[in-house]
């Protein structure tokens, strides 16, 4: 029995040293983590925190997943992934991420993920905090493919939202991107944060603002549409600043375009549907659409 044992300690940390070496590729690891969760299965619950403290400073390194791979997470109690303390995720196949509480995605604490022209990210039917993307604590999300947020409920609902110093990129020819029918708003931008769109977004048919800038954060917008949600268009508020252009923001239901307190704004060549924008008189614009 304890030269059994002593074996399967050995099994594992065979494992574990392979999962960690260099010559291993990054899309491999899942397949280690999956023998070592194997093994772990057949042993008591003291194998369980090992595999815990495996899993942990695997994704803390480094998550990859190739174009080959189709990977789906779902009906977990908390996140779907949760990639943390300074770590890094790279999206090349296509992920699915469903029916998870609180957020889909979680990316905090000075970590970066990104989706490669080829990588394709469906987040949908979140619940708890309701949260689709969650960009916190100087945190990046770089996306050159394709998203989709949706059907996400929940206290604080956003389709994606970046708060705390962090900042979402959407750049690219092959991007495209859907935050849609979400019981929140569609894209939260607050606490010093910052956006950039490519064209290739559209933001509509959510129960909140579609746009809600926020806490002296940043929006640059190219090409975005921002359509029929229940709140309004583009809303922002306490010193942030707005440059948009060649968008369309139209049939949104509390009005296209509201700023106050302090908002910097210009707009260019946009195709509004509500007009005049409404503002209050802390508010500097520039541009087509001014202040009344």
């Amino acid at each position: 029995m304890r030269s059994n044992n002593y074996y399967a300690i050995f099994l594992l940390f065979k494992l574990v040293i392979s999962l960690f070496q260099n010559e291993v590729q990054k899309y491999n690891r899942i397949k280690y983590l999956y023998l070592i969760y194997k093994f772990t299965k057949q042993y008591n619950s003291y194998w369980w925190h090992v595999f815990d403290i495996i899993v942990y400073f695997t994704f803390m390194r480094r998550l990859y997943i190739d174009t080959t791979c189709t990977l789906t997470t779902k009906d977990n109690l908390n996140y779907g992934f949760h990639i943390a303390e300074t770590s890094s995720a790279e999206f090349k196949g296509v992920t699915i991420i469903e029916n998870n509480v609180n957020a889909g995605i979680l990316i905090n604490l000075s970590s970066s993920a990104w989706v490669s022209k080829e990588g394709s990210i469906a987040v949908k039917g979140t619940t708890g905090l309701g949260m689709g993307i969650f960009i916190n604590t100087n945190s990046t999300l770089h996306v050159e493919g394709k998203i989709i947020s949706e059907n996400n409920s929940g206290s604080e609902c956003a389709g994606i939202q970046v708060q705390r110093s962090s900042n979402l990129t959407l750049q690219g020819s092959n991007l495209s991107v859907n935050i849609q029918n979400n019981s929140g708003i569609g894209i939260h931008i607050l606490q010093q944060s910052s956006a950039r769109f490519d064209p290739g977004i559209e933001i509509h048919d959510n129960t909140g603002d579609g746009l809600f800038i926020g806490d002296n954060s940043m929006l640059y917008a190219k090409g975005t549409g921002v359509k029929n949600n229940g709140g309004k268009g583009i809303s922002a508020d306490d010193g942030s600043s707005v440059k948009c252009n060649s968008s369309v923001i139209t049939g949104n239901t509390g009005g296209d375009i509201n700023y106050t307190f302090g908002v910097r704004s210009t707009l260019n060549q946009n195709t509004i549907g509500n007009l005049p924008i409404t503002c209050d008189s802390s508010v500097m614009s520039r541009g087509d659409h001014i202040c009344p």
